[in-house]
């Protein structure tokens, strides 16, 4: 699976998770920051988007994939870096 490819389920599965919830599904790009950028998104869903993403294409990730570092340092990733991720 391309990166490319990656990041269309990534955005599918995000948008699911934010209907599921009652959230308001807003457009998402390459450059969104999900734990910044959607309003609602958080580690709950994050989890919940995993789990999504490995039952529709079987590719897995931590739950961690959505910060690079950890702690104080931790930056939040955008939709193309996690998908990179979840791809290597």
């Amino acid at each position: 699976m391309t990166p490319e490819e990656a990041e269309t389920i990534l955005i599918d599965a995000i948008n699911s998770c934010l209907a599921a919830s009652g959230q308001e599904v807003v457009k998402i790009g390459s450059d969104t920051v999900p734990l910044h950028d959607i309003p609602g998104f958080d580690s709950l869903c994050a989890v919940e988007v995993l789990v999504d993403i490995e039952a529709r294409c079987g590719l897995s990730a931590e739950s961690d994939v959505f910060l690079e570092g950890e702690g104080s340092k931790a930056r939040k990733r955008t939709i193309r870096e996690i998908a990179l991720a979840i791809t290597q």
